[in-house]
């Protein structure tokens, strides 16, 4: 079944279709899912150089099961060089067609380059208990194959008409460092909402981890209680974090938390 805030955020996007109309959209099949994606010019919003927000709808039939009786998909919105901005997941009963999925994507980074890109990913596996937007969801859903995508030009919006536009070839990718291999990096459950420092002890940079997400720690103060976390580029302190297997939530893997159900 699709989560409740899909269905609301459609509602909305309903009335959005109705007085715009959709300014791009591909569609493509695959063993997965048979996948439509598109963006209402109505939906369009922020500003540059710090947030760009647009609200998109599709479709797809489940006919994988993934791990959970679902078929699921991650939906990754970029810039036009392939900066990451946001990832939602998409899932629904094999076997049904999920006439409508919904969202929206907000890019609160610095885009380098147009157009805005909302790209459909088949990630072959069950995404519960990975949050959306966390290094493990980002990983996850960019390592799925592209199977459909949408693009909207942002140059319209205050102080975005200088970026240059890019082909669409440009891949997904983090405007941090690649992800190490699974010798240099830890995956740690947030068990306290905790904002990310600029060093060990440092200041606030203003972005939050929230209970229940996951981080990869890819290194640790010399005092042992701090640890950089992969793709913010900032601190946190280890007493905010719980140690979990890098399988944590995947099929077969370690059990999500009791408390974290649902999140």
């Amino acid at each position: 079944m699709l989560n409740s805030r899909f269905l609301n955020i459609l509602k909305s996007l309903t009335v959005l279709s109705l007085v715009a109309a959709s300014l791009a959209t591909f569609q493509a099949t695959q063993a997965a899912a048979s996948v439509t994606i598109s963006i209402n010019s109505g939906s369009l919003s922020g500003s540059c150089p710090t947030l760009i927000t647009v609200l998109y709808s599709g479709s797809f039939n489940a006919t994988t099961n993934d791990g959970d009786g679902d078929d699921w998909l991650g939906v990754v919105g970029m810039d036009g060089n392939g900066n990451v901005s946001d990832n939602d997941w998409s899932h629904a009963p094999v076997g049904t067609i999920a006439a409508g999925f919904a969202d929206g994507l907000t890019g609160s980074f610095s885009p380098t380059a147009r157009p805005f890109r909302v790209r459909v990913y088949d990630i072959n596996t069950s995404a519960a208990g990975i949050p959306e937007d966390s290094a493990a969801g980002w990983a996850l859903a960019l390592s799925g194959n592209l199977i459909a995508e949408a693009t909207i030009d942002f140059g319209s919006l205050p102080g975005c008409a200088d970026l240059p536009i890019v082909g669409g070839d440009a891949e997904g990718q983090f405007s941090g460092p690649p992800l190490p291999g699974p010798d240099a990096r830890n995956l740690v459950l947030i068990n306290k909402t905790v904002g990310v420092l600029s060093s060990p002890g440092g200041a606030q940079t203003g972005e939050v981890l929230k209970v229940c997400q996951t981080a990869f720690i890819l290194e640790t103060s010399p005092d042992g209680q701090y640890g950089r976390i992969y793709v913010m580029g900032g601190w946190i302190p280890l007493s905010a974090t719980v140690d979990v297997a890098e399988d944590y939530g995947q099929p077969g893997g370690q059990p999500i938390r009791d408390d974290c159900k649902g999140h």
